[in-house]
């Protein structure tokens, strides 16, 4: 870049009647080179006037606007080197899609209400003032914000002071450490404050505050975890939890202003559910875990987004871990988050975690589980293999390093080997008891060389497991949909492999490795490596024992029946194979294997609807529900595992779908929840929702599409949402999706109808012809590649037996939606797989049930 800014000094006037604002930006910028043209980036902007200060002369240059590349662009007439100050008023759009500086509707009382947010995260500062809008152009912000006399304003700094002025009150802002424009916040409205001890506040609209104490309380836990965690001080003077009605992310992280959706800061001792709870903390410590890495330290372009968002996942669960073990958090990350991005991973269509990305709807496609949970999952590996001290050695010498500044991918990873050969030296003038000296097998291993190969291969290896004897081979493929061709690619893989002896730890970074084995053993336990594991059928036999006499761990028995059901969605295992694995757990009682063997059971039973291979998935996995309901009980009892709040929701809703009487009993629980919602727990009123809608009709839509209109809970809305895609009824559930449009639910939860419809197996042949029909009005909720379209797109693979691929994949080339390309070609290559594995299933079990 010949230019880059020093300084944004900006001034936001919003105007709440006719949804635009004035701005004013006056940026200073260095000229590295002699031009006589900047650039800056703008959208949705009108520029109304220019000027450009040089030392003591101020100029009037000639400028243009490019709509489609969206630049400004400013030509003076005399070449600029050095420091100069560019001055722009312009006026901007207060949106209603939810990016750049938008608004937001919401009622109290019956009271119409709005505020003004934003969300610039990935490349939308430029919605709201013309910038450099890059990650590695960082600069330092003075913001001043003009509010309506009854509303307040809250940025990423504290107030430096206030004045009252015509049409309201000016807030200037303190001036901001030097950071990414996407990381800049602007908020504006009627708000509430709940303050803690600390420097911690929490931000709600009128009358919510009071159910920030959670998050408020355990932010103020988290904060010096992480200093404590990074050895570096929280930087900033404040920071804000900011609850918001609308926003199209879950949260995000704008340093010193974190912003959130209500469902996902909020919490109500009373109403919430132990879901909810979960939540909140897990995206709290998430978003807190960025203020240092991402926010402190920050990628030097989008390419390298895993660095900020799998990190965040990765100490999410870590710190959460610390004050919350009785979660098993680490056990809900391998089957939600590494086995979500495998899920993926496992597509021709995925992208390597180092993607080249330039665009900025190319931009929001990546932010997926490739750079969430699969890079999470690399974290996970690689910190076991170096061991955790290294590994946290490494990390605050990268934060260190890199302060207020850019880094890449290779800067961490050498990072920690830095570390590795810090520690190796102190540890040599050390006794060899020392628990500080580093594990010898990577005293002299790179973990760059090691880590580059994962970031920039798309996909992940299967490794396959023979036995000869004594002599186990094992050997790697890539693991993928369909069989690689030509393609030789190879991992460095750390393998460990317990046995009765001590575990065996290897690096295998070839096709395949002998080792001498006897015995019994398990592969990658804990599933610490992020690959999955094919055994022989012999092999396999014994582990089942072991399953049986529960004498391996439950995250063990987890991943023995995960990575089999995997191979029978690739075609290298069989259905009836997997249902006679999964009765060896038949006494089960961990949450882990018991959540996954139902997940995986349910969607079995997804597939095989309407199919003639329908009654044995059911007669599996009727019993596994009811022995799951049997011991768990009906209701939560006091002191059970956090987790079996988990179980029981996911056992009512599936033995209802099985059993009658289940279903039945269930929702005669909606009476009680009439009469006083507190009669019926929060963590199984989306079951009876559920069974509400079930075998219901009108009457019933009627009653919970009401109690969705009229209530003021975001958690309680979602719980009915589900519900109410729970029908039978193909014109009900026609009805519900329907009701998912009006304005009575918000563009941010439309999704939350679409997704549990589309894994109704009664939505086939309804669901895409609906969103074929409604595209249109359905897109325009959104911005260009929303993140929460994609979810739609992506999930509509489940409502579809196959037939329909041809004319999904011809409307999604015609319509050509940008920002959503590689989410269509994920989408028809999932609608392929089920189609493929329908099939194959049906013959499998023909076979030998002949």
């Amino acid at each position: 870049m010949d230019v880059i800014p020093r300084n944004y000094k900006l001034e936001f006037t919003p105007n709440f009647r006719d949804f635009v604002f004035d701005g004013m930006a006056e940026i200073a910028v260095t000229c590295l080179k002699k031009t006589s043209t900047i650039k800056l980036d703008v959208e949705e902007i009108t520029v109304e006037s220019c000027s450009v200060r040089v030392a003591d002369l101020i100029f009037e240059p000639k400028f243009t606007v490019n709509k489609s590349k969206g630049l400004l662009t400013i030509n003076m007439r005399r070449q600029l080197q050095g420091e100069c100050v560019v001055t722009i008023r312009y006026q901007g759009i207060l949106n209603d899609k939810l990016i750049g500086f938008y608004r937001s509707i919401y009622k109290v009382g019956s009271k119409t209400k709005y505020l003004a947010t934003s969300q610039f995260e990935a490349a939308d500062a430029r919605h709201a003032f013309p910038c450099f809008d890059r990650p590695d152009l960082k600069a330092t912000f003075d913001v001043t914000i003009i509010a309506p006399k009854n509303m307040t304003a809250i940025s990423n700094m504290p107030i430096e002071n206030t004045e009252t002025v015509k049409n309201g009150t000016k807030y200037v802002f303190k001036t901001t450490p030097k950071m990414s424009t996407y990381l800049l916040y602007l908020g504006v409205g009627e708000f509430e404050y709940l303050t803690g001890k600390g420097k911690v506040r929490v931000v709600t609209t009128a009358g919510k505050s009071k159910q920030g104490k959670f998050a408020l309380e355990l932010a103020e836990k988290l904060i010096p975890m992480y200093e404590q965690y990074f050895a570096k001080f929280y930087k900033l003077p404040k920071l804000d939890l900011v609850a918001l009605p609308d926003f199209a992310s879950g949260a995000m992280e704008n340093w010193g202003a974190m912003t959130f959706r209500e469902n996902l800061l909020l919490y109500d001792e009373k109403s919430s559910s132990s879901l909810t709870k979960q939540l909140v903390a897990e995206v709290l410590s998430h978003e807190l875990a960025h203020q240092w890495f991402g926010n402190l330290v920050t990628m030097k372009w989008w390419n390298d987004l895993w660095l900020n968002e799998s990190f965040a996942t990765f100490m999410a669960t870590k710190t959460l871990d610390w004050i919350y073990p009785s979660w098993n958090l680490w056990e809900q990350f391998v089957n939600s988050a590494s086995s979500t991005a495998m899920e993926l991973d496992f597509l021709e269509s995925t992208h390597p975690i180092d993607v080249e990305v330039e665009s900025p709807s190319q931009i929001r496609e990546i932010f997926d589980a490739i750079s969430y949970e699969k890079g999470g999952s690399l974290l996970r590996m690689i910190e076991d293999y170096v061991g955790k001290l290294v590994f946290r050695a490494g990390l605050r010498l990268y934060v260190r390093n890199f302060q207020f500044d850019n880094a890449t991918g290779v800067d961490l990873w050498d990072s920690i080997d830095d570390s590795i050969k810090e520690l190796d030296v102190k540890s040599k003038s050390r006794t060899k008891k020392s628990k500080r000296v580093p594990r010898r097998d990577i005293a002299n291993m790179s973990v760059r060389k090691v880590m580059e190969p994962w970031l920039k291969i798309s996909g992940f290896p299967v490794v396959s497991v023979t036995q000869n004897n004594d002599k186990v081979t094992l050997r790697q493929d890539p693991f993928k949909l369909t069989e690689p061709q030509g393609r030789t690619s190879t991992w460095p893989i750390p393998v460990t492999i317990s046995s009765k002896s001590p575990d065996i730890r290897i690096l295998m970074n070839k096709k395949t490795q002998t080792l001498d084995l006897s015995g019994r053993f398990i592969v990658n336990p804990k599933r610490m490596g992020f690959y999955r594991v094919h055994y022989q059928k012999e092999i396999l036999d014994e582990i089942k024992k072991s399953v049986q006499k529960k004498t391996i761990s439950g995250m063990d028995r987890w991943a023995i029946q995960n990575d089999l059901f995997a191979m029978c969605l690739a075609g290298r295992a069989s259905v009836p194979d997997y249902l006679d694995f999964v009765d060896a757990y038949s006494n089960e009682r961990k949450y882990l294997p018991l959540i996954n063997i139902g997940q995986n059971l349910s969607l079995l039973l997804n597939m095989s609807h309407s199919q003639d291979w329908n009654g044995m998935v059911r007669d599996h996995a009727l019993p596994v529900f009811e022995n799951m309901l049997e011991w768990l009980g009906w209701e939560p009892s006091p002191g059970e595992p956090h987790t079996n709040s988990f179980l029981r929701s996911m056992a009512l809703v599936s033995l209802g779908r099985l059993d009658t009487a289940t279903s039945d009993r269930t929702a005669k629980l909606f009476e009680k929840y009439v009469r006083d919602r507190n009669k019926v727990h929060p963590d199984i009123q989306m079951p009876m929702f559920a069974a509400v809608a079930r075998n219901g009709g009108v009457r019933e839509y009627s009653k919970l599409s009401k109690l969705f209109a009229t209530s003021d809970s975001v958690e309680e809305q979602l719980r009915i949402a589900t519900g109410m895609c729970e029908f039978n009824n193909p014109n009900m559930l026609l009805r519900t999706l329907k009701f998912s449009l009006t304005n009575k639910v918000r563009a941010q939860n439309i999704h939350d109808f679409i997704l549990p419809a589309a894994r109704n197996p009664n939505s086939r042949g309804i669901l895409w012809p609906w969103i074929r029909d409604n595209w249109d009005p359905l897109s325009s909720k959104f911005g260009a590649g929303d993140r929460l379209l994609s979810r739609i797109v992506y999930g509509v693979a489940m409502a579809t037996d196959g037939s329909e691929y041809s004319e999904i994949k011809k409307f999604f080339t015609k319509k050509r939606t940008g920002g959503i390309e590689r989410t269509s070609q994920q989408l028809l290559e999932r609608i392929k797989m089920y189609s493929d594995f329908r099939k194959q299933a049906a013959q499998d079990i023909s076979a030998i049930s002949s």
